[in-house]
């Protein structure tokens, strides 16, 4: 058995969420994991064409990171988005796929982030307290090489 045989990672595009898109990359190559890249769009009331728009915009920014993944030689890439509460759906989406470890960027909450750097966005720590699977939140300007993960078990 594999230990991460899938890895559900959570995409907002933004710059934490790149970071943890580059540390998928490096966890495929080490472990031979499949990646699945998954974008929630918060339910916005807006206009038919304005959503159209946005939903182009998500799955060419998904295919554009699927692309990048699979030129770097990871195997196995999906993408999914869909639409609801962010943190809600993310969980949803790990549970229906069995994945192994939720990857996430930190997010940023800006109103605490000067005060405390090491604060996390709104839906990393939703996700981080609400999900029954691994979380491993990738902060922006980190940098992962894993060799090796200890995985402690209790025999339960």
């Amino acid at each position: 058995m594999k230990l991460l045989n899938k890895i559900l990672v959570a995409t907002d595009f933004s710059e934490s969420a790149n970071q943890a898109i580059e540390s998928a990359k490096k966890l495929a190559h080490t472990f031979q994991t499949e990646i699945l890249l998954f974008h929630v769009m918060p339910d916005m009331d807006v206009s038919q064409l304005n959503k159209q728009m946005i939903i182009e915009g998500i799955e060419y920014e998904l295919e554009k990171n699927k692309a990048e993944l699979i030129n770097a030689g990871v195997k196995k890439v999906e993408t999914q988005w869909t639409s609801g509460i962010p943190f809600v759906k993310i969980i949803e989406e790990a549970d229906r796929q069995n994945v192994n470890a939720i990857l996430i960027g930190s997010g940023s909450n800006n109103s605490i982030q000067g005060t405390y750097p090491a604060a996390l966005g709104v839906t990393a720590e939703k996700v981080l307290h609400k999900s029954g699977k691994p979380v491993w939140i990738v902060k922006s300007g980190s940098e992962i090489a894993p060799q090796n993960i200890l995985c402690p078990i209790d025999f339960s």
